[in-house]
């Protein structure tokens, strides 16, 4: 049986198996989940509820633990890792230069989701205007954009990238091919709502997006 690796930088919960279909893939394949927001993000496990999941799951107590698991998969054929791990920490970085050097396929994904509004589509003055307001108001995320370049710029110096991605959104797809190959998938929310048939009702209602808060700016 092929194994497939999952490195997920957050709380792996029963909801994230739940919407990465975990329950399909394991009937062809031998799941190993790896959960090292721990060693990652230390600072964002408070945001994490308790909860008893019904899978197993491995949480490294260092990176040294991760490193040492993660060297009986290498050079296997039948191995593949699917890597939510990005590099915008130095930890993260290490962890994913480790990865480059086990010689098997690592997978990503890019499901950003759609928006319904976005600063690009303002008149020049205003969009101007936005964003010094935005950097104003906001300087925790100037440094966290400044980092993630920072970041972004050493993963091009070491050659780190992923082999394969999933995107979901044919307007997603990057004009720049630098993948052995992409592959387009639906959403999971999407996937998710054909899974479980359920019915959207046709008339009016007024929906509050809550969304999961992230590690950015910290």
């Amino acid at each position: 049986m092929k194994n497939i690796l999952i490195l997920y930088p957050y709380r792996f919960r029963n909801y994230d198996y739940d919407r990465f279909e975990l329950r399909f893939l394991k009937k062809k394949y031998n799941i190993i989940i790896l959960d090292i927001l721990d060693l990652i993000h230390p600072h964002f496990k408070e945001a994490y509820k308790k909860e008893k999941l019904n899978f197993k799951v491995i949480k490294p107590k260092n990176i040294k633990n991760l490193f040492f698991f993660l060297k009986k998969y290498k050079n296997l054929s039948n191995t593949i890792i699917f890597n939510f791990n990005t590099s915008i920490n130095l930890k993260a970085l290490i962890v994913n230069l480790f990865i480059k050097k086990l010689n098997i396929a690592i997978y990503g994904f890019y499901i950003p989701g759609n928006f319904f509004w976005d600063a690009k589509n303002l008149p020049i003055l205003k969009r101007l205007l936005f964003y010094i307001k935005q950097n104003i108001y906001d300087p925790k995320r100037v440094i966290w954009n400044l980092r993630s370049r920072f970041y972004l710029f050493l993963n091009f110096i070491f050659n780190v990238k992923l082999d394969y991605l999933f995107v979901a959104g044919k307007k997603y797809i990057p004009k720049k091919n630098l993948f052995k190959k992409i592959f387009e998938i639906n959403s999971w929310d999407y996937s998710r709502l054909k899974l479980y048939k359920k019915k959207i009702k046709k008339k009016k209602i007024n929906i509050t997006f809550l969304k999961t808060p992230e590690t950015l700016f910290k």
